[in-house]
């Protein structure tokens, strides 16, 4: 039983889910963001005030989370907020609904995620 509660608690990080994006060939996925890299991207997170310092942090989950099929970060922070500038809103928000369903970020206020 010990093992059984083990693997599964193991393959919560494993989980991922495809990204619907429109007029895209390529697949795209979200991936779980791990412990360790949640802390360090808030601890991270730049700005002169609290809202850019959140959205700072929102964008760099975003691009941590978001990787290719070989489980391959595609755009680094800085990347990826040159992308979201460009791209439609109905990709930046299939990514985000993506990103906080595999995390589980839904209920996670910004104090919250400070925790």
């Amino acid at each position: 039983m010990n093992k059984d509660v083990k693997n599964a608690l193991m393959a919560i990080g494993d989980q991922r889910a495809k990204i619907d994006v429109p007029n895209l060939d390529i697949d795209a996925y979200i991936k779980p963001i791990q412990y360790v890299d949640f802390f360090e991207l808030s601890s991270q997170a730049t700005g002169e005030t609290e809202e850019e310092r959140s959205n700072n942090f929102d964008l760099a989950l975003c691009a941590n989370s978001l990787v290719d099929g070989d489980d391959k970060q595609i755009f680094t922070t800085e990347e990826y907020k040159e992308f979201i500038k460009k791209t439609h809103y109905t990709v930046a928000l299939a990514i985000v609904k993506a990103r906080n369903s595999v995390n589980n970020f839904a209920e996670l206020d910004a104090e919250a995620k400070k925790k």
